[in-house]
């Protein structure tokens, strides 16, 4: 019975962060925790964005090197051809107003390397981005559990569910500088244009950026800590 375990292959767990360096390196952080408790892991992601992590796995995988960890793995598949130009691949190097709609729809056209790699490779559990809010689908057609990974703090989520679940928005005042009371939240209380959603599009990344009916289709969450 001992040998059989032995022989048992190590957990798999695919990383899918969103495309910027909030994201990412927490992503990366994440994984090299995973790997020293001999979780193997796989982050999926492109070109331009592989870079900017490729330091600290190859530190993490340098440091688990005498160790029975699993190295870290960066699976990189193209960006999609939207029309930006080559080398814009991250959230930090868009520029003219217009390349934010381009980005988000390369987002968006992410699905099928990821579906690929689900159906490729069978990873045990995926831990992905809340902006990739159709990974939950997608996971979960593929029976794969699914973790959302959120790059705000627990304060800022919560200040986004109520924001969501009670609609106020809608029922706020069009001043820009009306204070929108948040239910449940008495310490919070922003601005209306603070709280309003930023340029890109609602269908892509829902209210606020974030579509919360998606990333709760899965067993549960992961948060960056606050210091």
């Amino acid at each position: 019975m001992a040998a059989k375990d032995e022989q048992q292959s190590p957990l798999h767990i695919l990383s899918f962060p969103f495309l910027a360096p909030g994201h990412l390196i927490p992503i990366a952080d994440m994984a090299a925790l995973f790997a020293s408790r001999s979780v193997r892991c796989t982050i999926l992601t492109t070109p331009v964005n592989a870079a900017i992590i490729r330091s600290a796995v190859d530190r993490a995988n340098e440091a688990s090197r005498c160790t029975d960890c699993p190295a870290i793995h960066i699976s990189v598949v193209p960006f999609p051809d939207v029309g930006l130009p080559p080398g814009v691949e991250n959230g930090m190097a868009l520029t003219p107003p217009g390349d934010r709609l381009k980005f988000f729809q390369a987002a968006e056209q992410l699905r099928e390397p990821f579906d690929r790699f689900l159906a490729d490779n069978h990873p045990d559990a995926v831990v992905s981005d809340s902006f990739f809010h159709w990974s939950a689908g997608a996971a979960a057609e593929r029976g794969v559990p699914r973790l959302a990974f959120l790059g705000s703090s627990m304060f800022a989520q919560a200040c986004n569910d109520s924001m969501v679940r009670n609609n106020l928005l809608e029922t706020a005042p069009d001043d820009p500088d009306a204070i929108v009371a948040l239910p449940g939240l008495p310490a919070a209380a922003p601005r209306r244009a603070e709280a309003e959603p930023d340029d890109g599009p609602r269908e892509a990344a829902g209210p606020l950026g974030v579509a919360p009916a998606g990333q709760r289709r899965g067993p549960g969450e992961l948060r960056r800590g606050v210091q």
